[in-house]
């Protein structure tokens, strides 16, 4: 995916598999390349969070 950090996406799915725990926001945020707008970002973030 062109618009992600890779290497964080790794450390979040990786967290979250040891953890056995969902994806905090700011966890999704750090792999984004480009942060959405303010009033875009929660549905943004909830979107990939809970899009499994």
């Amino acid at each position: 995916m062109k618009n992600l950090h890779n290497d964080e996406i790794e450390k979040v799915i990786n967290t979250c598999f040891y953890d056995k725990r969902i994806p905090l926001t700011n966890d999704i945020a750090s792999t984004l390349k480009i942060k959405p707008k303010l009033l875009e970002g929660k549905n943004s973030y909830n979107g990939i969070r809970y899009n499994n």
